[in-house]
């Protein structure tokens, strides 16, 4: 067979043991089988980028599409981390607190995702709450309002005290946390240090999360010791808030190789204050990354990555189940993180990118809702080109993120973005988000044990039966092209009742999938990387 022939080829069957279709069938559906249930959820993370900020030409198109993709997208995960210390942490200075640039990116998240939960996630520690000398540096973050000058150093270097702790006193972080979620959820807060009063807001936070990727170098046991007094001190003024816990890297649990020391002790309830709230959720990432930035053929290898991190997520799952089978599993990020990002002017991003990055990403929900992942949260709404790198004491330029003394400005990581950060345009990665939000929500989905024969190439097919919210039961079909080469893909007369298949162009990342009709002899056009949804809808 020739490599990359999507020939998908669909058979009116109801299967059972007993009654199967031919070996030589391209695709087997076993809808008469028990399969798996499950409420797997995809939706999507928000990082703080300046396109979101007040007076970018593209903050209200990202908005408008974060809305779009309706109330079944749900948490939206919203980060601002310590990149852009003014929009990252309240209390640059100790007793100056600021939330002016804040307060506006958050109440266009509460706008935004109106009828859905957002979880807060403010990772990031006041730099002058750590130990040694990192917690009398100051940092120049420039006057200007909106200043997006990139501070990759604000939390380095890290200095670790007797305990392991990067802090100089927990009790001072817990209670910066506590007065950041108060002025949001509380109405305000008195400063103990300064007595001064901050009055604040009264809006709903259902999810919040400490840390991020273990950024200040933390053991599995230093950890669990901050984010206990971290939870406990905001339980306090938001006692109706769900916690969201670990938010690992691939470094911290599986690169080079693979460590749970993490999920043993952090969701082992012995291990946790008495008074501390156990987590509702953990949460860890993993971004897939192509060996070539440019070159459509290494895009494939992202699938194999993708079967990796599956199996590695069914071994932590074991672990979840045996020591806290109450705590749900939130993939807060997942995508792609190509070589290249962060440098001045990197080689452009071929078109076919967006298609692969998205057929990648269809896969992977796919694959865990069969094992039963609470939520699968695509990364991210929006990212971008540096706008410029420079040496600040000479002017000149430089290449970006990686080059000693070299400091950036605008986006960060443009190849996990969602939208265009130039015009604010939906990628095929938010078609592809959309079509799964719209198909499978967070409606109960029984995943149906499907097989494909050697004829079905490099097409992925995954059925499943939907019971949609008037309890009728639906059955649809998600096929993806994981390959570079477009196919014919045959439609068998009466296939299983499908009559209608939404389809994204693979050659065209930039417009928005169709429906088409599915004949009795009918054929459609599966492109490179492209995604299928099959229903029994009529078009």
């Amino acid at each position: 067979m020739i490599r990359g022939l999507c020939a998908l080829v669909l058979l009116a069957v109801a299967l059972v043991k007993a009654n199967r279709t031919p070996a030589a069938a391209s695709l087997e559906i076993e809808w008469a089988a028990a399969g798996t249930t499950t409420t797997t959820t995809p939706t999507c993370q928000v990082v703080v980028e300046p396109g979101m900020w007040p007076g970018s030409p593209v903050r209200e198109a990202e908005l408008h599409w974060l809305k779009e993709l309706g109330p079944e997208a749900s948490p939206v995960f919203w980060q601002s981390w310590y990149v852009y210390p003014r929009t990252g942490v309240a209390e640059l200075e100790p007793g100056r607190w600021d939330f002016s640039q804040i307060t506006p990116l958050l109440q266009d998240m509460l706008a935004a995702t109106t009828g859905r939960d957002l979880c807060l996630q403010f990772g990031t520690v006041p730099q002058w709450m750590m130990v040694g000398p990192t917690g009398s540096r100051r940092w120049d973050y420039g006057n200007a309002k909106w200043n997006d000058t990139i501070v990759w150093g604000y939390k380095d270097p890290v200095d670790l005290g007797p305990d392991g702790s990067a802090f100089s006193n927990i009790t001072e972080v817990a209670e910066y946390f506590r007065n950041f979620v108060a002025f949001y959820t509380a109405g305000g807060f008195t400063d103990m240090r300064t007595g001064k009063r901050y009055d604040g807001h009264r809006f709903k936070i259902p999810w919040f999360e400490f840390g991020n990727e273990m950024e200040y170098h933390q053991t599995p046991e230093v950890f669990t010791a901050q984010s206990d007094a971290v939870t406990a001190a905001v339980a306090k003024v938001a006692p109706g808030t769900k916690f969201l816990g670990l938010g690992l890297s691939q470094d911290n649990y599986g690169t080079p190789h693979t460590n749970l020391s993490f999920f043993e002790y952090f969701l082992d309830p012995a291990n946790h204050a008495a008074d501390a709230p156990i987590a509702d959720a953990i949460d860890y990432h993993f971004y897939a990354s192509p060996t070539s930035r440019t070159d459509p053929a290494s895009y494939v290898g992202m699938f194999p990555q993708a079967d990796a991190f599956v199996e590695l997520v069914g071994r932590i799952e074991v672990v979840r189940r045996r020591l806290s089978p109450k705590t749900k599993t939130f993939l807060k990020e997942l995508g792609i993180i190509a070589h290249g990002d962060n440098k001045l002017d990197p080689p452009p991003l071929p078109d076919v990118f967006w298609s692969a990055s998205g057929a990648y990403w269809a896969y992977l929900y796919a694959k865990l809702a069969k094992l039963q992942i609470d939520v699968a949260s695509m990364s991210q709404l929006i990212g971008g080109n540096p706008r410029i790198c420079t040496f600040p004491s000479n002017g000149t330029r430089c290449g970006g993120q990686g080059v000693q003394g070299c400091v950036c400005a605008g986006s960060n990581f443009p190849s996990v973005t969602m939208l265009d950060w130039q015009t604010g345009k939906p990628t095929a990665r938010w078609f592809v988000l959309k079509m799964l939000v719209d198909a499978f929500g967070s409606r109960t989905k029984r995943v149906v044990p499907t097989t494909v024969g050697p004829s079905v190439g490099d097409c992925f097919v995954q059925a499943f039966e939907v019971t949609e919210s008037d309890g009728a039961k639906a059955k649809k079909l998600l096929a993806v092209n994981k390959d570079k080469v477009s196919a014919k893909a045959p439609i068998a007369a009466g296939a299983a009742g499908f009559r209608c298949v939404i389809v994204t162009d693979g050659r065209d990342p930039w417009t928005a999938p169709v429906s088409k009709p599915i004949g009795p002899t009918g054929s459609f056009l599966l492109g490179p990387f492209a995604v299928a949804i099959f229903t029994q809808d009529v078009c």
